[in-house]
């Protein structure tokens, strides 16, 4: 997404600078620049810092999405949630249980960019309006089956599903939401 963002020349010329500054200590090229290690910025991170990036405050926040989408491309196959058996939980069994992100699930809320569109919008290489609003917005990436899929989240989605991940009952993850966004 980042270099359908800002063109194959420019992409090129920043990732040789990030690869002369900070080469790889992992032999999985594919994990190459993904998340930041001891020493070692993530690509986002890079970004965050390159003066040439500075008129594009979005940048770093796209290229987070994208290190997510790789995370959930290659992380552990696992059984997903059975709804039938959510739904036929008394409201006080559900709201006692502690249900765990998926695996491959990563999420993100950013408070003022529209992150998630132009993310989203890049990947599936279509034009983004002109008139979108420059307001925070949230992003869901999962891949419960043989693909990445991805949608929109809210912040009190991102919430709730933090809330789960630290080992939260789902009770008190939905008061994590409630507290992110009342409506």
């Amino acid at each position: 997404a980042v270099a359908r963002l800002v063109g194959e020349d420019w992409f090129r010329a920043a990732a040789a600078l990030y690869a002369r500054a900070h080469p790889p200590a992992d032999p999985r090229l594919f994990r190459y620049g993904l998340q930041d290690e001891v020493g070692t910025p993530s690509f986002a991170a890079f970004l965050a810092g390159f003066e040439a990036a500075h008129a594009l405050p979005y940048l770093p926040g796209v290229a987070r999405l994208d290190a997510a989408w790789a995370a959930c491309h290659t992380a552990a196959d696992a059984p997903v949630a059975d709804a039938a058996v959510l739904t036929a939980l008394a409201p006080e069994q559900l709201g006692a249980l502690c249900l765990r992100p998926h695996p491959a699930a990563r999420w993100a809320w950013h408070d003022e960019l529209p992150l998630y569109t132009l993310w989203s919008a890049s990947r599936d290489q279509i034009a983004v309006d002109e008139t979108l609003a420059w307001q925070g917005e949230g992003a869901l990436l999962c891949r419960p089956h043989d693909s990445v899929q991805w949608c929109p989240l809210s912040r009190a989605g991102c919430a709730l599903l933090a809330a789960c991940a630290s080992g939260a009952p789902l009770g008190e993850a939905a008061q994590a939401a409630l507290q992110a966004d009342p409506a």
